[in-house]
């Protein structure tokens, strides 16, 4: 922290948790598990003490810094664990992430927890230590959601490497991706909890689903008056649009799907899904101050 410097933003988790102690509800649940921190945490540091913030995760890189030498002693030896922590540790884009207290440190805390848990479990009760790594997995997802481009890797690797048994190995790596679920949407039980909703609205809240888009310039409407009211006649002068380019209808695709434009069958959401995803890896990738988690644990 004295090195790095004071934080160049102020975290958008830190109005988040304002708003969480305010009410006891979250307005955005886009990373549940990083606003339940900080506000565990308040009783301590006042929401206004940049400083402190940072200092706090510092203090969570140092500990994920401490499981990661664990897990890489587990699998290799002492010298290779002394000398991949220091070069992780020295990794710039990590000192700017962990000072502006975006949740990162806190996410490779868990993602080396859940690594810690497999390595050290998997010998003694193997299913104990996926339904736990899985968890904690999860728990990193519910800090940010960037991580999920790890699940498909974790799985397929895990059934390749257990090909010999591939019916239970991939029995195995849906339990983990079940046990991942349930810890990306546990900390959004406070919603859950709220009066006067009805089961379904309570069960709503921890299932996937289309929340509040905001029809503007960026989506496909061109303002709020043609999504509400003219909604059937834009719908149908873009099915009728073909002069776009391979990239454009690509993009216009994922908002077609999100605003239920035209036909989105199965193949549809599955041939999307796969593009958004090969496009992110390169972006993570080359994103300044998160390149380095991806490359080097991805490698």
């Amino acid at each position: 922290l004295l090195l790095a410097g004071y934080p160049v933003s102020l975290s958008y988790a830190l109005v988040e948790a304002k708003n969480f102690a305010a009410t006891g509800v979250f307005q955005n649940s886009v990373y549940p598990l990083f606003t339940l921190i900080l506000v565990a945490l308040n009783p301590l540091l006042s929401f206004d003490n940049v400083l402190g913030w940072s200092l706090v995760s510092c203090i969570a890189f140092a500990g994920s810094l401490a499981l990661w030498f664990l897990c890489v002693r587990k699998v290799f030896d002492v010298h290779i664990a002394w000398l991949s922590t220091v070069v992780f540790s020295f990794m710039p884009t990590f000192w700017v992430e962990t000072v502006n207290m975006e949740g990162h440190a806190f996410a490779l805390f868990f993602l080396f927890l859940s690594f810690t848990c497999f390595l050290f479990l998997y010998q003694k009760n193997r299913i104990f230590a996926l339904l736990l790594s899985g968890l904690f997995f999860g728990a990193v997802l519910a800090i940010n959601h960037a991580f999920l481009t790890f699940l498909p890797f974790f799985a397929v690797a895990y059934v390749w490497q257990k090909r010999a048994v591939l019916v239970r190995s991939i029995a195995e790596a849906v339990l983990f991706c079940v046990m991942a679920y349930a810890g990306l949407v546990l900390p959004l039980l406070p919603n859950a909890l709220q009066k006067d909703l009805s089961a379904s609205e309570r069960m709503a809240v921890f299932l996937p689903g289309s929340t509040n888009h905001l029809a503007g310039t960026t989506h496909l409407y061109p303002d709020t008056y043609a999504y509400e009211f003219l909604r059937e006649d834009f719908a149908a002068m873009l099915e009728k649009e073909g002069d776009s380019s391979f990239l454009e209808n690509r993009e216009d695709e994922n908002l077609r799907i999100i605003f239920d434009v035209g036909d989105t069958g199965p193949i549809t959401y599955i041939t999307n899904g796969a593009w958004l995803f090969l496009t992110s890896v390169p972006h993570y990738f080359l994103e300044e101050t998160v390149g380095g988690v991806f490359l080097w644990i991805f490698v």
